[in-house]
């Protein structure tokens, strides 16, 4: 191959890859989801809500002992988060306590419904990138006497 067959098929080579980069740029950051919501409030909205589904609603009511009167479905939002992994989405269900303050419960899919397998309360609750157990660590934050006293328990 002489230098001007090399320069050319380069140049082709060149154009193509670049022709087809802005296609291949946008198909890679439409795979990129958002981010998973970490951090849960009181007083902050979900940042993906979803409807709570009806076993989850069934687990959590029959955990505590809750009618439909006390956990209506229509005032319930869930957020998918990933405590042991990709596979398996369980679900942050806050519940405002009045106030500034919260229950969080999170709730694990199971081969029958769901499990009620974390319930805290407090002003915060933060899914943390450590893990023990093979599971995400959660921290609960409670702030009171007008920020004076600060509880912070870590789940490991």
């Amino acid at each position: 191959m002489n230098r001007q067959d090399w320069i050319l098929r380069s140049a082709a080579v060149f154009l193509t890859t670049v022709s087809f980069y802005p296609a291949i740029a946008h198909s890679q950051t439409q795979r990129k989801s958002a981010p998973e919501q970490t951090d849960f409030g009181a007083d902050s909205e979900l940042e993906r809500p979803i409807p709570v589904p009806e076993a989850a609603l069934k687990a959590l009511r029959n955990a505590l002992q809750a009618s439909p009167d006390e956990l209506p479905a229509e005032q319930l939002r869930a957020s998918e988060v990933h405590l042991g992994g990709l596979t398996e989405a369980d679900l942050v269900v806050p519940v405002i306590g009045g106030g500034h303050a919260a229950f969080f419960y999170i709730l694990r899919p199971t081969s029958d419904g769901y499990q009620l397998i974390f319930d805290s309360g407090g002003d915060s609750m933060t899914v943390l990138r450590a893990r023990s157990h093979g599971y995400r660590d959660l921290q609960v934050e409670g702030i009171t006497m007008a920020g004076k006293n600060v509880t912070t328990a870590t789940s490991m």
